[in-house]
């Protein structure tokens, strides 16, 4: 049962609302940027309500049904009803973004009251995710909304999986609407994918007993949640003809080195990359809006820095798995931590990028331009890549016919 001790107070919200506000204000001013232009301001679909329909047929670039590898249709239902509100004005979609970011940020200080984290820590942690810079890219990006909208819809999914885990009588109506909010998630951006994880994790968290005794009771308690979730993939199957990419669609050698190597090859380079997101959000210290395979090299399996990555990250899940029954929150932030990244890992499957910092957080989130304390302040992005850096995705893709990249 939820007590009144478990809400947030309306001073301290004020102060996160505030936060992301201040934070974040001066992007309002931002205009359309990189993949802004194709999906927002020159897109036929969102422009008129006589091409609303081909928002759900088509992939999320456009194209035939069963071609791509994003679908997306609740993200661009948003932009298509701001635009028949107010058109062609940038600064209406970036403010829609920071006041997305703001309920984010509240959903986020409201679970973890919920799972019962101290007010004062709750409160410093939610502080913390409103000004965090992996942020940046996500909100002040218009296409960023993806990883927001996302991360609103699986926030509301957890709170409502909770409800069905602890309230057994309530189960019926609260599933649906806990299903309800993982679909607009996983049709908001597929990133959204790996909430079912986070609320089995959830489970175990709130669960008594030992650590067994607590994964029986998750999976007892929790499975209509998790099955039910299974069946909302099944609409991009039939959207994209696959459940991660259409068959016929290939990923750009220069985006994911990885997508062309082996199984254990690409494994084993997640854990490596694994660190680095970490270490951004440790010390994001050197950030940049687009930091990908260009600067990122692929280990060989046996090297020094696989090894070493294999053995801290099976030693750090292991260590936290254990201090999971005795309910460490840094624990649970560190599990909660790798399942938010595990779909754009690449450690299961390849994904569009090989690094992709803005992913990192629940529902996946953003990544800033800039670099020391310049990168705590909101900075729109350019408005157009260094030439060195378009050119490269043209050369591939004369090398490599129908690959395609999608962040």
């Amino acid at each position: 049962m939820e007590s009144s001790e478990a809400r947030l107070p309306k001073s301290r919200a004020a102060v996160l609302l505030l936060a992301c506000v201040l934070t974040y204000a001066n992007a309002i001013g931002g205009t359309f940027t990189y993949d802004d232009k194709a999906i927002v301001r020159d897109n036929p679909r969102i422009q008129a309500p006589a091409n609303f329909p081909k928002i759900f047929t088509t992939s999320y670039f456009g194209g035939p049904r069963g071609n791509g590898t994003a679908y997306r249709p609740v993200l661009l239902v948003s932009y298509a009803v701001q635009w028949w509100i107010h058109g062609r004005q940038a600064a209406a979609f970036h403010a829609v973004n920071v006041l997305l970011h703001a309920g984010t940020t509240l959903l986020f200080a409201s679970l973890l009251l919920r799972i019962g984290i101290g007010p004062a820590a709750a409160f410093a942690s939610a502080l913390l995710f409103a000004v965090h810079p992996l942020h940046v890219e996500a909100v002040t990006s218009l296409v960023g909304r993806g990883e927001v909208l996302a991360a609103v819809f699986t926030l509301l999914y957890l709170r409502l999986a909770l409800r069905v885990f602890e309230r057994p009588r309530l189960r019926v109506a609260t599933l649906l609407g806990a299903l309800a909010c993982y679909g607009l998630s996983v049709l908001t951006k597929e990133s959204g994918s790996s909430a079912p994880a986070m609320a089995f994790l959830l489970f175990v968290y709130a669960a008594e007993g030992g650590l067994w005794e607590r994964l029986r009771r998750a999976l007892a308690r929790g499975y209509p949640v998790l099955i039910g979730s299974a069946g909302v993939l099944l609409l991009r199957r039939w959207a994209l003809g696959g459940f991660l990419k259409s068959p016929e669609i290939g990923i750009f050698e220069v985006e994911n080195a990885l997508d062309h190597v082996g199984a254990w090859t690409r494994a084993v380079n997640a854990c490596v990359i694994f660190f680095r997101y970490l270490g951004r959000f440790a010390f994001p210290l050197h950030l940049s809006a687009d930091e990908s395979a260009w600067s990122i090299k692929v280990a060989p399996p046996a090297s020094a820095v696989s090894i070493a990555a294999l053995v801290l990250l099976a030693a750090l899940t292991t260590a936290a798995l254990r201090r999971l029954a005795s309910r460490s929150p840094l624990a649970l932030g560190f599990l909660f931590f790798c399942l938010a990244l595990l779909p754009a890992s690449n450690l299961v499957f390849s994904t569009g990028t090989i690094f992709a910092k803005r992913r990192a957080l629940p529902g996946g989130r953003g990544a800033p331009r800039g670099n020391g304390p310049d990168a705590l302040r909101t900075r729109a992005l350019p408005p157009e890549a260094p030439r060195g850096r378009r050119a490269a995705p043209g050369r591939a893709r004369g090398r490599a016919k129908r690959r395609v990249v999608e962040r």
